[in-house]
């Protein structure tokens, strides 16, 4: 009875395996090359199995995701309607910087960063009025999704280089400590 009990558990997670397969398959909400973001993790989809589909992770490697993680968690497919994705790189400059020029500049940096779509265009966005820092954010389209990352990597080393070019100052969060004196402890 006991070894009945633990098999019966055993085919339930194949079974369950099993059927959720089937309905990837049948749904096509998730294909083959498919870009998806399950548990914070991005994959592109190789191949979809009855019961398990196989991945390829941004480290180059391979991993055999059991089919019902597929179904019962949260799972973002970057390209489920589109090849196209949105992406941003944030930066925060010196509150003496010119809000304009350095908008232009954010844009233009954009608009040469290869593997950039020109359309849409990139765009560039004031966020907010930073505890140190004015923010803002850089708005781009690519179809490399799954290489987004190093698009980005490309990205923040060109606005490093244009914003030093131009004087423009990246601040970071300074603190100052104050000591007080305790009189009460006798001087050593």
């Amino acid at each position: 009875a006991a070894v009945l009990v633990g098999l019966g558990f055993g085919l339930q997670n194949i079974f369950n395996d099993f059927i959720s397969g089937i309905i990837l398959l049948l749904d096509g909400s998730l294909k083959v090359d498919d870009i998806v973001e399950v548990n914070g993790r991005i994959y592109a989809v190789q191949e979809i199995n009855f019961r398990t589909t196989t991945v390829l992770g941004r480290d180059e490697n391979y991993v055999i995701l059991p089919n019902s993680e597929l179904t019962k968690n949260r799972v973002v497919n970057w390209t489920y309607n589109s090849k196209i994705s949105r992406f941003q790189v944030d930066i925060g400059v010196d509150y003496a910087t010119d809000v304009l020029d350095i908008m232009e500049t954010l844009k233009a940096v954009a608009i040469s960063t290869p593997r950039v779509l020109e359309k849409p265009q990139p765009f560039v966005r004031f966020e907010n009025f930073g505890e140190s820092s004015l923010d803002f954010s850089v708005y781009f389209y690519t179809t490399e999704i799954f290489r987004a990352e190093n698009i980005k990597s490309d990205m923040r080393v060109k606005i490093f280089t244009a914003l030093k070019a131009k004087g423009i100052n990246i601040p970071f969060p300074q603190r100052v400590i104050r000591m007080k004196k305790d009189e009460n402890k006798e001087s050593i």
